[in-house]
């Protein structure tokens, strides 16, 4: 389950995304395969390297562990990605945000 957000916008150039998760439990995944963590620069390069130009879309789960998002997100600093997208879905109105009364 992605996290939520009042204001999101599309992708709009690039082509189709490449798409780095991060999922719960803590697993790590470029499009459909796992990754593991020490291999996750690596694997991103390659990535990139098949779909020259395609952007980066980060796709954390809200449940997962903070620390475990840091650290993926500091193995993508290792490449040389100019940017990456973070992925949400958004709020319809304010009563969809958790603990809103």
């Amino acid at each position: 389950t992605l996290p939520d957000a009042k204001l999101v916008s599309e992708l709009k150039s690039g082509g189709d995304p490449i798409i780095l998760s991060v999922t719960r439990d803590g697993k790590t995944y470029i499009e459909k395969e796992e990754v593991k963590k020490d291999d996750l620069a690596t694997a991103l390069e390659q990535a990139m390297q098949k779909t020259p130009g395609a952007p980066i879309m980060f796709k954390g789960d809200r449940e997962a562990d903070y620390k475990v998002i840091r650290e993926a997100i500091l193995e993508v600093t290792k490449t040389r990605v100019m940017g990456v997208s973070l992925a949400a879905s958004q709020l319809k109105d304010e009563s969809d945000v958790k603990g809103a009364k």
